[in-house]
């Protein structure tokens, strides 16, 4: 009973969209076209033609990792349809067929990585697709698609990646419980 309302069930799984953590591409969206600056700015000062090669190096980096600065866009979800994916669109429960979270480190980096196995290829089963302009096609996502499985990287979005997990498959408990009886395994 949520604020007092006996109609509300709190034990229903809630929908839920990530967009990437806050900070997470500042040094390479922002770096990028300081390196283009500094390549326009050395070239009108030493009058030298090779300076100018920094500028579009560096501004393609920034065109790249826009999307981990950009504000209020969902890339990652979930809710009763099925998982959502930003440039893919909605991936129904029925065409998962299972679900793994790794975990990783690398030196003091905790790396989380979700593997979503499908019944098909993704481009077969999604639902509702939400493709990407053109131009967006060569930037940063969250995802990537190899045959069958979906790969989404979960320690640059902005929730924490055990916690993400477990509310992105809420409403699927058999393949909740499949990762967080390979969590327990992983533990002991």
């Amino acid at each position: 009973m949520a604020n007092g309302n006996p109609f509300e069930d709190d034990s229903a799984p809630r929908s839920l969209g990530v967009n990437y953590l806050p900070g997470s591409g500042d040094m390479m969206a922002y770096g990028g076209l300081v390196v283009g600056a500094l390549g326009v700015l050395a070239w009108l000062v030493q009058g030298q033609p090779v300076f100018l090669l920094m500028s579009p190096i560096g501004l393609a980096v920034s065109f790249y990792f826009y999307p981990l600065i950009e504000k209020g866009v969902v890339r990652i979800g979930a809710d009763q349809r099925g998982l959502f994916f930003e440039g893919l669109g909605i991936v129904p429960w029925e065409a998962v067929k299972a679900v793994h979270h790794q975990k990783r480190a690398l030196r003091s980096l905790r790396l989380h990585t979700l593997f979503v196995e499908l019944k098909d290829a993704p481009e077969a089963v999604v639902a509702e697709p939400s493709p990407l302009p053109f131009w967006r096609q060569f930037m940063a996502k969250a995802w990537k698609s190899h045959g069958t499985v979906i790969t989404a990287e979960l320690h640059p979005l902005a929730k924490d990646p055990a916690n993400l997990v477990d509310r992105l498959l809420a409403f699927r408990p058999d393949l909740l419980k499949q990762v967080q009886d390979a969590r327990a395994a992983a533990s002991d």
